[in-house]
């Protein structure tokens, strides 16, 4: 082999480890990113499971206000009706003694 030959051989195997350890440098750095582009995903991932569960629970606790509330107006309801019709019955009975009274009075 000749010098001139001895000189390219080296400068391409030189090249060629120089490439090497760029893509090595490269390599490196992409696995890093990867790393936080993974690392990310996954917070974001578990913070969008918070959120769900946030959202579940509120809307628990908003059924359960509902079904609440619904049970109190039947009961507030029930209650007025009762009412009514004790009032109802009171006023029968004042209907009833006005006209007793009115059928005497006419004696």
């Amino acid at each position: 082999m000749t010098i001139k030959a001895k000189n390219d051989s080296d400068g391409n195997r030189n090249t060629l480890t120089d490439l090497v350890r760029i893509v090595s440098r490269l390599e490196q750095k992409m696995d890093k990113r990867f790393d936080q582009m993974d690392k990310r995903f996954d917070q974001m991932q578990a913070e969008q499971a918070d959120f769900k569960q946030e959202t579940r629970e509120r809307f628990d606790q908003q059924d359960k206000r509902f079904d609440q509330m619904q049970a109190e107006q039947a009961d507030f309801k029930q209650e007025t009706r009762e009412r009514f019709d004790q009032m109802d019955e009171r006023f029968e009975k004042i209907e009833d003694t006005l006209a007793i009274i009115v059928n005497h009075l006419q004696k």
